[in-house]
């Protein structure tokens, strides 16, 4: 559980990365596959974020169709748009953004 240091980001990429670790784990009984679809898409969540619009909404349109009609029998993959790719672990913050050590 992150007590210390929490942002928004970080948790969210937290998140994604448990799911993607999840359908590996749940390819061993059914067939599932993960998919990150297109980043910072033109979505009214993005823009009330103030994020930056890095992609449009056909483009992982485009992205979950390819995996809708291609993807028949293949299980416990990860694809990162139309690519077959592999998921990472968010980085650690930098030290500047890592909260300060505790004192014991």
């Amino acid at each position: 559980m992150i007590t210390s240091g929490y942002g928004r980001q970080r948790a969210y990429s937290q998140s994604k990365l448990a799911q993607i670790a999840f359908t590996f784990d749940l390819a061993d009984r059914v067939t599932v596959n993960a998919l990150h679809p297109a980043t910072y898409m033109d979505t009214a969540m993005v823009r009330e974020a103030g994020a930056p619009v890095l992609s449009d909404v056909a483009e992982g349109a485009d992205a979950t169709m390819r995996l809708i009609d291609e993807s028949a029998g293949e299980t416990g993959r990860y694809f990162d748009g139309v690519r077959e790719s592999r998921a990472h672990a968010p980085r650690a913050p930098s030290r500047s953004q890592a909260p300060p050590a505790r004192a014991e």
